[in-house]
């Protein structure tokens, strides 16, 4: 059984992922395309297909499809 907060939802949105560090070099370069796996309203799973390392300050936006 799943103990979470909040409700899952299985939905699959297009994501755009970029590195914001300032005086920092992007990670990769512009930025990267990404898809969640599940929402809710306390989080998301999010696949990418390279990763950040720990620490990274990145900005993150979400195409929500229309459910």
């Amino acid at each position: 059984m799943d103990n979470r907060k909040d409700k899952r939802f299985l939905e699959k949105n297009t994501i755009f992922i970029k590195s914001t560090a300032e005086g920092q070099e992007p990670v990769y370069g512009i930025g990267i395309n990404a898809h969640t796996h599940d929402l809710s309203l306390s989080g998301a799973r999010i696949c990418t297909p390279q990763y950040f390392p720990v620490g990274s300050v990145v900005r993150i936006v979400i195409e929500l499809e229309r459910t």
